[in-house]
């Protein structure tokens, strides 16, 4: 403070030349460096007259085209008129609400939004957290950790913001209840610091939904005190796209579509795994990667405890075990690998010199050699973690003429996808061959399962039906601790897959028992299946998964069915069918024509890798009756297989020396860093307006969407992003996408979106004049020039489905609830 009040000295932490040829005398003004929308808005409360001549008037007055475009944004937010002056409008009571809130003006709209869809609550919540510091922990050296709980907090929605809200809710529940004051571990602090949350910031969001409350209050708009009477009848995944609506209405322009992705180049660029659950590494040594298969695996025991790992040439695919009571079909193993890559997390592994290592592959071709006939007529093979054993998995049917095979239906994971055991004989007689051995006589010949339970590992356990206790052939899923109501205290408990069945259930450990090795020669019995040429309802499942209701009605129609069953393909080691139901007199139908019918699904056209099964099916039954005059040698699976095991059985051999990577006895030749992972079916997004469609789009990395995985590839609809807040990085050539939201995949949500919030729209008809094809979205033209008032901000797009007149008469009605408050506002709310 030298010089205010009295003399003093003055110590400068730099050079006097920097001083003296670099620093300036004085700072801007903050009027000429700080956004001008909330000044703009004050001018227009004290109806000083037209903004740009009022403050041109200023000592040091903002750029002149600066204020013309912030008016421009002021009209494009419904802050002011869009009529008259392009460079003034009259300020409507939209405006005034957002010049009264400390916050952005999109934010503003969001909490605005929220209130006449009925979601104020949820855009409190979300507004102010946005407006804030970050309220996600991003603590160092765990930030993979951190994403990965991100990712939990986001519960499958693909949004930032709803990810904040979940995180948000349930600390405020806690905290109202008092659960921190009763809990051990740390308290209110240990349990954000366990769920990677920064408490200081929790508050602050707290402290400003107040703020914004009270203010909104003077204006009317009141938080409800009970839920709106719609939310009665919508169900959980439609409440969750009416937020995301919101956001989009919210924050327009920000939005951004997907770029397009080849469903069989990557299918070749995977080898034919599923992208869904399968990342791929480079830089091994050449066809030398199964030496290294344990050290591969280990790299990756942060993303999945169980990743299998498969070799080609120079590359490995890391394959995610499966995943049970998940609505998602995307493997989070997935993204939290790609998540790796973009941590720039070292992939290191040590190396055998080359003799030890040519040594260590002949030895391990020589045992591929003797255990070469093992798979025989069926299906993939599956290794049990940690030792040699291996057991089949019961494989594909043959095509046949009549395409047509007996199936029970023994499990439903959700509609439209379900696991059977195939109805012949030879199938019928290994079951009852495994179950006898497993129950009948003396059961205590069982022993129980030595040592701690691995993920991966083989077992017997019991199952109840009907009040009987038999046991059945498993895998270990999982391990987790669960209070035992009767103990009262936690118990050890497995999550397991019985693999001739496709269910799961929790098991007591202690109530494990071995599985002989002689009971893995049969197959296991249960086969994945998917219903063909279907997908969820864009009405009554709109973030495109099955709700309760269509699973629960799936259930009842074909669980513990006997069905006819009509295969089309086999992909990933997923058999895709035609389930058909033959009634007593005779009259047939279709699974999915049913469920089309009930509203719970859409007609879909099959993916290509689908088609192209079904081709490699014909083939096969082609070759196979005779028609090429010899012998066919090949095993029909060899034809109509697509991905999964088939081309890649060196994930299922016994091991050599120990376990690769934690073989003491390696002697080092050196270390090598993969470069990857990588994955096909990563989003990537471009911005629909002008200007963001000549630069290129990244998202911020904390975002849950920086590693987001498509899984309709086949469905030709775009896919459509809400940013919050965009920026530019220092270059100007990348646009940075904060706050992300992806919406779900529904055929025409991107043009109804954006027709619904932009401000005006111009149609354009095809050469016929019969049809509309597509729209100009934006502020509309300068009524004397006819030049866009502002271009940049301009969305062209073109109809990806038929949009007719009623479509147009519903948009323009919700764009008048939308823009038409300003001048009709009594506290208007939906209801329904």
């Amino acid at each position: 403070r030298a010089g205010r009040v009295s003399n003093g000295r003055v110590y400068r932490l730099v050079s006097k030349q920097f001083y003296n040829n670099h620093l300036e005398d004085y700072g801007l003004p903050e009027m000429q460096r700080c956004p001008l929308d909330k000044l703009i808005l004050q001018t227009k409360i004290l109806d000083l007259g037209e903004p740009k001549a009022i403050l041109a008037l200023a000592l040091a007055p903002p750029n002149l085209g600066d204020i013309e475009r912030n008016i421009l944004i002021l009209k494009e937010v419904g802050a002011l008129t869009c009529k008259g002056n392009p460079h003034d409008g009259d300020l409507t009571f939209v405006g005034r609400v957002l010049a009264d809130l400390p916050v952005d003006i999109h934010v503003g709209k969001l909490l605005m939004l929220g209130y006449v869809f009925g979601l104020l609550e949820e855009c409190l919540i979300i507004g102010a957290a946005m407006s804030l510091k970050n309220i996600f922990a991003q603590p160092f050296k765990q930030r993979l950790d951190a994403f990965k709980h991100k990712l939990e907090w986001a519960d499958e929605s693909n949004s930032d913001s709803i990810a904040i809200l979940n995180a948000y809710k349930l600390w405020e529940h806690k905290r109202e209840r008092g659960e921190f004051r009763r809990q051990g571990g740390g308290g209110e602090m240990g349990w954000c610091k366990n769920h990677f949350l920064q408490l200081k910031n929790m508050k602050e969001v707290s402290e400003l939904v107040k703020e914004l409350t009270k203010r909104l209050e003077k204006f009317n708009i009141l938080r409800p005190k009970q839920e709106p009477l719609y939310k009665a009848q919508f169900t959980e995944d439609q409440e969750k796209l009416l937020l995301k609506v919101v956001l989009a209405g919210a924050f327009y322009p920000n939005y951004f579509v997907r770029s397009e992705i080849d469903q069989m180049d990557s299918h070749r660029e995977l080898a034919g795994y599923n992208p869904l659950n399968t990342v791929m590494v480079k830089g091994l040594p050449q066809n030398q990667g199964s030496l290294y298969r344990q050290a591969v695996e280990d790299l990756f025991r942060k993303c999945d405890p169980n990743p299998t790992a498969h070799f080609e040439e120079t590359r490995a695919y890391i394959e995610f075990s499966r995943r049970t009571n998940s609505r998602n079909k995307v493997h989070p193993g997935v993204c939290l690998a790609l998540k790796m890559k973009q941590l720039r997390t070292p992939l290191c592994i040590d190396l055998y010199n080359p003799d030890e290592a040519q040594a260590r592959m002949q030895k391990l071709m020589a045992e591929r050699q003797s255990q070469g006939g093992q798979a025989g007529k069926s299906g993939p093979l599956i290794r049990e973690t940690g030792t040699d054993r291996v057991a089949n998995q019961v494989g594909a049917p043959d095509p046949t003429p009549l395409e047509i095979i007996g199936v029970h239906v023994t499990h439903v994971s959700d509609c439209g996808h379900f696991w059977v055991q195939f109805g012949d004989e030879t199938n019928f007689q290994a079951m009852n061959q495994v179950h006898s051995a497993l129950n009948s006589g003396d059961r205590s010949r069982l022993k129980p399962l030595s040592g701690n339970p691995r993920t991966g590992q083989f077992c017997v356990a019991p199952f109840a039906d009907d009040s009987v206790v038999e046991y059945y052939r498993a895998q270990i899923m999982g391990m987790a601790n669960r209070f035992d109501q009767q103990l009262g205290s936690y118990r050890l408990v497995v999550e397991v897959f019985f693999v001739d069945y496709g269910n799961t259930a929790e098991v007591p450990k202690e109530e494990l028992r071995e599985l002989p090795s002689h009971l893995l020669k049969a197959p296991f019995q249960a086969m994945e299946c998917e219903l063909i040429c279907i997908r969820p309802s864009a009405l009554k499942c709109p973030d495109g998964k099955w709700t309760p209701a269509a699973n629960n009605f799936f259930k009842e129609l074909v669980l513990n069915q006997r069905l006819t069953a009509k295969p089309f393909s086999y992909v990933h080691d997923v058999l895709r069918v035609e389930l058909i139901h033959v009634l007593p007199n005779s009259m047939q139908f279709t699974t999915s024509s049913r469920l089309i019918y009930e509203g719970f699904a859409d007609e879909a056209e099959e993916s290509p890798l689908s088609k192209q099964s079904n081709e490699q099916r014909k083939e096969a039954l082609f070759l196979t009756r005779g028609f090429t005059g010899r012998p066919d040698t090949k095993r029909p699976e060899d034809y109509f297989s697509i991905g999964g095991e088939g081309g890649a059985t060196l994930a299922c051999q016994p091991q050599l020396l120990g376990r690769g990577g934690t073989d003491l006895s390696r002697h080092r030749s050196g270390t090598i860093t993969l470069t990857g992972p990588d994955n096909p079916y990563m989003m990537r997004f471009y911005g629909q307006t002008n200007v963001g469609r000549s630069r290129t789009t990244k998202i911020e990395p904390t975002s849950v969407n920086s590693v987001a995985i498509e899984d309709e590839t086949h469905v030709q609809t775009l896919r459509m992003m809400i940013a919050g807040f965009v920026g530019l990085n220092p270059s100007g050539a990348t646009v940075i996408a904060r706050d992300t939201t992806i919406m779900p995949l529904m055929p025409g949500l991107p043009e109804m979106v954006t027709l619904l919030f932009t401000p005006v729209a111009e149609f354009r008809l095809n050469a016929q004049k019969t049809q509309l094809i597509g729209a100009i979205c934006g502020l509309g033209c300068d009524e004397e020039t006819g030049m866009p008032l502002l271009p940049d901000h301009d969305i062209e797009m073109a109809f990806s489905v038929v949009v007719d007149n009623k479509d147009i008469a519903a948009v323009r009605g919700g764009g008048y609830v939308v823009y038409e408050w300003g001048r009709h506002w009594d506290g208007l709310q939906c209801s329904g």
